[in-house]
């Protein structure tokens, strides 16, 4: 089964725009689909929109970039890996300077659910297919290549619910989300 790799990058910097009802609310410009730049498209590979997922806002008003790949865990390779620098260069390009990295794996990988850490975050021993040390190599990997700092590198066992393209969501529903999603992480 193709494992769900998902680099979030929260950044310093977004752009304010307007939503359909003329408020302004801080989003992002996306080169890949400019006609919607509150999204940033990564389409699922029967080419529906289903794997769209929001560029939303935390609650201390940082930018969230979300780039979603099908990958086996067996096939992050170094060739993978440039081209996802590549992406995180683009994005960079947009955002200005990342603070966070999560790398994010499908729920169905997860076995035994919520384990008894420390506020409730998922067990790192739930992931079949990830390792500690492969997540690790793929965050120093990206930093070297790009020349960055990381602060954190997280891992998330919850999916994500697409957002579909014809929905607008104002800043503070983009917050809610954001908050409820970042509860449920584990931190490396």
């Amino acid at each position: 089964r193709p494992l769900l790799l998902t680099i979030t990058l929260i950044a310093l910097s977004s752009i304010e725009c307007q939503d359909m009802r003329g408020e302004k609310v801080l989003l992002f410009s996306n080169s890949t689909c400019p006609e919607t730049p509150w999204y940033f498209l990564c389409r699922c590979d029967d080419g529906s929109d289903e794997d769209l997922h929001s560029c939303g806002l935390t609650r201390d008003g940082m930018a969230v970039f979300t780039l979603h790949t099908n990958i086996k865990s067996d096939e992050i390779s170094p060739d993978f890996l440039s081209q996802l620098s590549a992406k995180i260069a683009e994005l960079l390009q947009i955002t200005g300077n990342a603070l966070i990295v999560h790398v994010i794996g499908d729920e169905k990988l997860a076995i035994g659910g919520k384990s008894e850490a420390p506020n409730g975050f998922a067990s790192l021993d739930s992931y079949r297919s990830l390792k500690k040390s492969k997540l690790l190599a793929i965050r120093d990997f990206i930093a070297r290549r790009l020349g960055i700092t990381f602060d954190r590198l997280f891992i998330d066992t919850v999916k994500h619910q697409p957002i579909r393209r014809h929905k607008i969501m104002d800043a503070q529903t983009l917050n809610d989300k954001e908050r409820l999603r970042i509860r449920t992480d584990a931190v490396l």
